[in-house]
């Protein structure tokens, strides 16, 4: 498959709309265990953190896999952020959720946008308020 040099508009802004509303669905789970649920129970609250950082792990997998074909020479290789996104997903894939390094990008943790760490443990979240 060739590589893609662009995306266009309409492309990107069907996956921005794809990840909304994975996001969104997320937060309305939220906003009715609070409604169902009176007072807050540890256990669910594991379950809960647990549910979240596995769904937000994946997402960006998801995001990943939209722009999977993308030009790589156009993305660089200085540890941006799409450098970033690349390698937390690899790692999330073959790497069991540890920052695994590219040896094709030159990444510093400090510069980056989630500042972790090469061996770092990949937890995304969303903060919400738990049940």
């Amino acid at each position: 498959m060739p590589y893609v040099n662009k995306y266009s508009r309409e492309y990107i802004d069907y996956c921005r709309k794809k990840i909304d509303m994975q996001i969104s669905s997320y937060r309305n789970l939220i906003i009715e265990l609070n409604k169902v649920v009176v007072s807050a129970d540890a256990r669910l609250n594991s379950a809960i953190e647990e549910f979240e950082m596995n769904c937000f792990n994946n997402m960006v997998v998801a995001l990943e896999a939209f722009f999977i074909d993308r030009n790589r020479t156009l993305e660089l290789k200085d540890g941006n952020p799409l450098n970033e996104v690349r390698m937390i997903s690899d790692s999330i894939m073959t790497n069991d959720n540890k920052l695994s390094p590219d040896k094709s990008i030159e990444y510093k943790p400090d510069k980056s946008v989630l500042k972790y760490k090469i061996g770092d443990e990949i937890r995304l979240i969303i903060l919400t308020l738990h049940i």
